[in-house]
């Protein structure tokens, strides 16, 4: 078993109950923080966390990147997107009011690429090969979505 070196944890990351080490995910830390400022970014914390949600936002990305028909290499960009919009947060609900939900932030208009509509928003899965869908429909590819992404800051 390999040693886990001493951590500082960061005063914001304090608080949160969660372990420092978990052997499943090694960058469980690292999301925490990140977790963390996008909620600071976000109004003061109005979005709420889960500590579970990257993680399983990740594995959910993958297995929907390959129920989409995308080839692996199409991971990166979708995740960028992904991190873009709603930060790994699952269920998350655009603050603005647009009515945007879940990881890819569709629209009511646009949640019928979710496998159950709006049944499936809550779901990592459901949420991912939505925005999967959705993104194979307008853009093709994840990577013409995340150029368009940057150019434009929305996709």
């Amino acid at each position: 078993m390999p040693l886990v070196p001493r951590v500082s944890i960061p005063r914001k990351v304090r608080g949160l109950n969660i372990p420092i080490t978990n052997q499943k995910y090694p960058d469980y830390l690292k999301w925490m923080v990140i977790l963390r400022r996008l909620q600071e970014q976000y109004q003061g914390g109005r979005v709420k966390t889960s500590p579970k949600n990257i993680p399983n936002a990740t594995i959910a990305l993958r297995a929907a990147i390959e129920g989409a028909g995308f080839a692996p290499e199409e991971f990166y960009p979708a995740y960028q997107i992904m991190m873009k919009e709603s930060g790994g947060q699952v269920g998350v609900k655009n603050y603005e009011g647009s009515g945007a939900t879940g990881l890819y932030q569709l629209m009511p208009f646009n949640w019928h690429y979710m496998p159950y509509g709006q049944g499936s928003i809550g779901d990592p899965y459901g949420e991912a090969l939505g925005g999967m869908l959705y993104i194979k429909n307008r853009y093709k590819t994840p990577t013409k979505a995340w150029e368009f992404w940057q150019k434009n800051r929305w996709y």
